[in-house]
């Protein structure tokens, strides 16, 4: 927790400068299809979309 602490105000502020109107721009999403399961009701083999912000390397923290 300490170690987060640290550095958590220069994390909010960029974090404002990035809401500011018009600056924000939203990243990557990986998206696919996939099945939806079987059920009494809506078992009609339909498929439904799935979709995960793209992550880069760098953003994994360990």
């Amino acid at each position: 927790m300490a170690e987060y602490a640290r550095g958590v105000l220069a994390r909010l502020t960029d974090l404002g400068r990035d809401l500011k109107p018009g600056s924000w721009r939203p990243g990557p999403v990986y998206a696919m299809e996939i099945a939806k399961p079987a059920r009494p009701v809506a078992g009609d083999g339909t498929m439904r979309p799935l979709r995960d912000p793209a992550r880069d390397d760098a953003d994994d923290d360990g």
